[in-house]
């Protein structure tokens, strides 16, 4: 505790009264790419520790798979119906669906200089050779990853494919007869019968590789680039023809595959999901108006849905007819195109009505959040306003909440949202917000433009007085 006199200067400290901090929500659930289980009926997510297995129908939360050491998970895969989970230091668990304890456990044996794991993967049943596990670990002296064979019965590793990836999400794919990986301008690609020999190849001028993946049995491999160009290798160890897929304007993030290969899953920054037919390249759908950049994309084996991970903090769960089934969405968060802005401009405000905390979430939305229950209970739009996506060479700035104010009955809102992007003119929205008992949450009441000359930097509700049910904004 520190005491300080009114011209703030400290007169004494004192630690007697210990501040414990605990962890009562939040969290990313979107560091990993989401995983179904084999029946579909499950998609699993990473966060922190532990796993969560949300229905697919629901959305909601059916069981959690919860280790005993407190340590961050780095990577799944399914294997049978078992979902195996790997820790960056290499410890292996094996679960199966509902387990409160782990089948089986065992630890990677890590050579000397290996930092951590960063990727693993079961290898398939067809695969050529008698290794188990695919792992990408960092060495202590590479920026990069190297991908190693290991076997499930020593925990051992095999051999090194000698092969390089970047150090960010999705620059290494692995299928059932060989992985490729990609590091900047050069794609590589390595099969592990080792009769066949790698393929690589480089983007071209101005151009570097975001993304790769490959196709589980079509032995076909897809790989994105910095202009939104995906290019499609059928047979890239045996053949240097290729198809060219383009309708992304933003860098490809995330690429993956129906079971066949038959369908091209992809998307970026717009914010819209496509859906390609890998024969016909001008045959395509699109689930567009998501509400963020897509970072991860993961199809079921029964290619009925889709979990789609945006950046704001959400898992969107598309079905087959490239319709939004359920959402998965822990605490949102807002994007910053500029670099050094706030994400949560308007800070923490307290509603007692539904006991909850106010906060930025989406852009333009306002979230309130239940610590309580570690739940968020819904997102209000405030700004009324479809996202603009960034563009290739210029940072679109998009109307933005600023300041909050809630009355002491929590039965008003007060929003300020402004937008500025130094060229147009300022923009200043002052609203009130009257909360709704039948439909549970607040509805626009008055909206006032230029409330001020400038930037309105504080509003707050004077204390309730004698008659409690006025209510006056300063």
């Amino acid at each position: 505790m520190v005491i300080l006199r009114d011209d703030l200067k400290i007169i004494s400290t004192s630690m007697e009264e210990r501040i414990v901090v605990r962890n009562r929500g939040g969290g990313s659930i979107i560091k990993h790419p989401p995983l179904f289980s084999s029946d579909g009926k499950y998609v699993y997510i990473i966060c922190g520790w532990c796993v969560s297995a949300y229905s697919v129908q629901t959305g909601e939360c059916a069981f959690q798979f919860v280790p005993e050491c407190k340590e961050e998970l780095v990577s799944m895969a399914t294997y049978g119906d078992q979902l195996v989970t790997v820790t960056a230091s290499g410890n292996v668990a094996l679960w199966r669906g509902g387990a409160r304890v782990p089948r089986k456990l065992m630890k990677l044996i890590l050579e000397d200089n290996v930092l951590v794991v960063k990727l693993f993967t079961v290898a398939s049943e067809h695969r050529p050779g008698d290794f188990d596990f695919v792992v990408a670990v960092k060495s202590n002296n590479m920026k990069d990853l190297q991908l190693w064979l290991y076997t499930k019965k020593l925990g051992k590793a095999l051999s090194n494919l000698f092969v390089c990836a970047e150090d960010r999400p999705h620059s290494a794919s692995v299928c059932d007869h060989f992985v490729a990986v990609v590091k900047h301008d050069r794609l590589t690609a390595v099969a592990f019968d080792k009769s066949i020999k790698k393929y690589s190849t480089l983007a071209g001028q101005g151009r570097w590789w975001t993304v790769i993946a490959c196709a589980p049995e079509a032995k076909g491999l897809a790989a994105g680039d910095n202009t939104g160009r995906i290019v499609y290798w059928p047979q890239p160890f045996h053949s240097q023809a290729r198809a060219v897929f383009h309708w992304h304007t933003l860098p490809v993030t995330a690429i993956t595959f129906s079971a066949s290969g038959s369908y091209m899953y992809s998307g970026g920054g717009e914010g819209v999901m496509v859906r390609w037919n890998v024969e016909v390249s001008n045959v395509r759908n699109f689930l567009p108006r998501l509400p963020a950049p897509i970072l991860h994309l993961t199809i079921s084996a029964d290619n009925q849905h889709v979990a789609i991970a945006t950046q704001d903090n959400g898992v969107q769960l598309a079905d087959s007819q490239n319709r939004v089934s359920s959402v998965i969405q822990k605490m949102s968060w807002g994007l910053s195109p500029v670099e050094g802005t706030a994400l949560f401009p308007a800070g923490l405000v307290w509603d007692s009505l539904s006991r909850s905390i106010i906060l930025n979430g989406r852009p333009g939305h306002l979230q309130f959040f239940n610590a309580e229950d570690n739940k968020l209970l819904y997102n209000l739009d405030i700004t009324g306003q479809n996202y603009l996506s960034q563009e290739r060479h210029k940072d679109i700035i998009n109307a933005e909440v600023t300041q909050v104010a809630v009355s002491h009955d929590g039965k008003w809102l007060v929003t300020v949202e402004t937008r500025d992007d130094h060229e147009a003119f300022f923009e200043t929205l002052l609203k009130f917000w009257q909360y709704k008992f039948n439909a549970r949450q607040f509805s626009l009441n008055t909206c006032i433009q230029q409330p001020h000359k400038g930037q309105v930097n504080t509003v707050r509700f004077q204390p309730p007085g004698a008659l409690s049910d006025q209510y006056l904004l300063v």
